[in-house]
């Protein structure tokens, strides 16, 4: 408590500074994840009941002596049926459409640690404030967002773009040094790039790490959790870039409500019709004439915010599909 007392958070380029001496704050350590791996335990005593309380404190003890190894995670195929979501978010990329690819944790060991950890990092972004009024990453689902829709006053043209393939291309490098920003601990900076290495195998034993090519693995609350936090940088470029465009940013997609026609909807070619495109014209002044798509239903606009997200989750197109019109 004394060192709470003492600590000021400085928000300016998201770093720490210490009011009464520069030290690692005790709530993002590995002796913090060790304690929340005892709490994770307890809330769950159904779920983990493979798991004697001896065990969990011989986690915990090599989770603080910096000694534990997360295991390979096992790649499941499960073939897809015709009422599930084709982009199935918790579910790896792959080239092969029949089947949905799942990561699945082998021990529980690991199971128990990752979910830890994945609360303790949630608790402490929520703790630093760090994420915007307009973000709803872990606190609530997109579909309560349409109901909130007639709250918002006139709105003319509401869009939703779809994050999912832009996220599984995240780089590792600049999430980890966003990362470090905010937690000063370089073991549980280690142990997060520990997570994003680990291999996947498939059940023969097979490497498939390279070819699901998902920078961050899909176990559950960690992999929201960090999705949560690298989309950070989306909200504060986007409300750079757009002051004023309300805006509602889930963990794998977006709500834009627009009150006038600020947006561009526009069609390239047949083969590719709602291929986003550049235009030149002003868009917060006047609706785009140039090649304006006269069918709606799927119609993407460009804007400098998909540069943006291009920008920084890489490489990677982002469709954005017009959900109401009127």
């Amino acid at each position: 408590m004394k060192n709470d007392m003492f600590l000021t958070f400085h928000k300016a380029r998201s770093r720490y500074l210490s009011s009464y001496k520069d030290e690692i704050h005790p709530f993002c350590s590995l002796h913090r994840l060790a304690y929340a791996i005892g709490m994770t335990y307890n809330e769950l005593p159904d779920v983990f009941v493979e798991l004697t309380e001896q065990k969990v404190r011989e986690i915990q003890k090599s989770v603080k002596d910096g000694t534990y190894t997360l295991s390979p995670l096992l790649l499941r195929a499960f073939a897809r049926k015709g009422d599930q979501k084709p982009g199935f978010f918790h579910t790896f990329p792959a080239k092969d459409e029949s089947n949905l690819y799942l990561g699945i944790n082998p021990t529980l060991e690991d199971s128990l640690v990752l979910t830890a950890l994945g609360r303790m990092l949630n608790l402490h972004f929520l703790r630093v404030n760090l994420f915007t009024d307009k973000s709803f990453g872990l606190r609530t689902t997109p579909n309560a967002f349409y109901s909130t829709v007639c709250a918002r006053g006139k709105v003319l043209r509401l869009y939703k773009c779809d994050l999912t393939i832009s996220l599984r291309t995240i780089n590792r490098e600049s999430l980890l040094l966003n990362l470090s920003h905010i937690v000063k601990d370089g073991a549980i900076i280690e142990f997060v790039d520990k997570f994003l290495s680990v291999p996947i195998l498939d059940q023969s034993g097979r490497d498939f790490t390279a070819e699901m090519g998902c920078s961050i693995p899909t176990v559950g609350l960690l992999t929201h959790v960090l999705l949560n936090f690298a989309l950070t940088e989306f909200d504060k470029e986007f409300q750079r870039a757009f002051p004023g465009v309300d805006y509602s940013r889930y963990i794998h997609e977006v709500f834009l409500s627009c009150p006038k026609t600020h947006l561009i909807l526009v069609q390239v070619s047949k083969e590719r019709p709602w291929k986003a495109r550049q235009c030149n014209c002003r868009w917060k002044a006047r609706q785009c004439n140039c090649r304006s798509s006269t069918n709606n239903k799927y119609s993407a606009y460009w804007t400098n915010s998909i540069w943006l997200v291009k920008s920084f989750l890489l490489d990677r197109e982002t469709h954005l599909c017009l959900v109401m019109a009127v």
